[in-house]
């Protein structure tokens, strides 16, 4: 066992009493990575924890979600809106047409633990944005609804009609959307390591470049929505006002200067700092070199060196200098009489590689003594534990002597 994976409770990660902890016991190179797919959604949720502008956002989100889909009724109310919503935009030409598309289905809510969740959470949001106003118009107005669900109605309202939630929405849409793909990929059975820390290089560039380059194309969006129904825009040069005025208010910020870097880029950085500090360079490094072993795509990632490397850097109790001098000299052969071996060209994983050595009648040829019997000791540790290693020494140092020929 090399490696073990799984998501951040205590109880598996748990460095004193984990599940990770109690196999580190008896193998100290086991280590530990985090699901990545999970740790995407920590991303997310750090990020939205240290901006007071995206937590306020999804708190808002959940109540509209929780108003508009609170009933089978409002549902079907929401389904009609948005279904009279989508027939007109294609008329207009905002909408293509084709198999697929333009299906009218619910209000997506948020789940707790995959990123891919929340991305579509806002995606619904964004496509049934007019459909909602009406139900939530419809609710306000309508005198058979309660006061407090008029109350709730007529506040999720002015926050959806507010260009700071419609900015904040499009900025959420467009940071999750690319780092969607990254989800969705971790998540596939087919990846194989490389690629996925290949993905997540280009995530990195992609969100630096929407930092570098993205606001003016975002905020020209958002305006044109806000066009479109009919809500205010701010006046971009004046002065930024919080709506609580406090000591800490500073005169000479604009709106746009607010939006642009308050907000912006503030969630960007938060998101960029939050993926860096999970995804380590260790664990990129540890991935990037077990990717060597792989026999996928006639094991076109083989590498002597980062095997070596491997071994040397994470696994240093197994490999002294002898035994990096044979391992070298073993993939040396090894590269000539496994990976350019035709029999061996169709391979998708280590453990399909593992059982065609044997069927080759190879496995004998690349074995590693001391890691099989310990591997033996470890299995059968139950009646090893009783065996004192003295006592065996002594006992056959007991016995004639052994003639011990030098080869």
């Amino acid at each position: 066992m090399r490696g073990q994976g799984y998501d951040g409770a205590n109880n598996m990660r748990g460095a004193f009493n984990g599940l990770q902890a109690l196999f580190m016991k008896d193998c100290p190179y086991v280590y530990y990575v985090h699901y990545f797919a999970h740790h995407l959604q920590l991303a997310l949720v750090g990020a939205t924890e240290k901006q007071d502008s995206i937590c306020e956002f999804f708190s808002m989100l959940s109540n509209i979600v929780n108003i508009v889909a609170g009933s089978s009724k409002r549902l079907l109310e929401l389904q009609a809106a948005h279904g009279i919503e989508v027939e007109n935009s294609v008329v207009s030409g905002e909408r293509e047409t084709g198999r697929g598309l333009n299906q009218i289905g619910n209000l997506q809510r948020s789940g707790t633990t995959r990123w891919s969740a929340h991305f579509n959470y806002v995606c619904s949001l964004m496509d049934k944005f007019g459909s909602i106003i009406v139900v939530l118009e419809n609710i306000n107005n309508c005198t058979t609804f309660s006061n407090s669900m008029r109350g709730e109605a007529r506040g999720s309202l002015k926050a959806l009609k507010l260009f700071d939630f419609l900015f904040v929405l499009y900025l959420m849409h467009k940071r999750m959307g690319i780092i969607d793909l990254f989800c969705r990929a971790l998540q596939s059975k087919s990846i194989d390591i490389l690629n996925a820390m290949d993905s997540y290089v280009i995530i990195i560039e992609l969100l630096q470049s929407l930092r570098d380059e993205g606001f003016d194309i975002l905020l020209d969006y958002v305006m044109s929505v806000c066009a479109k129904y009919k809500i205010d825009v701010p006046d971009m040069n004046a002065c930024y006002m919080d709506g609580i005025r406090s000591v800490r208010q500073r005169d000479d910020i604009s709106v746009e200067h607010h939006y642009h870097y308050d907000v912006f880029n503030s969630v960007i950085d938060f998101h960029l700092e939050e993926l860096h500090y999970r995804f380590n360079d260790t664990t990129v490094q540890l991935l990037r070199l077990s990717s060597s072993l792989e026999p996928k795509n006639n094991f076109r990632l083989f590498d002597i060196q980062h095997i070596c490397t491997l071994a040397t850097s994470f696994y240093p109790a197994n490999f002294g200098q002898q035994e990096m001098l044979h391992l070298k000299l073993q993939l040396d052969h090894y590269k000539i009489d496994v990976v350019k071996h035709a029999k061996f060209q169709d391979l998708s994983t280590i453990s399909e590689l593992c059982l065609r050595l044997v069927d080759a009648g190879k496995a004998e040829q690349y074995k590693e003594e001391y890691l099989r019997d310990s591997m033996l000791i470890n299995i059968e540790r139950e009646y090893a534990e009783d065996i004192d290693p003295d006592e065996v020494i002594d006992e056959f140092y007991a016995q004639k002597n052994h003639r011990v020929q030098l080869k």
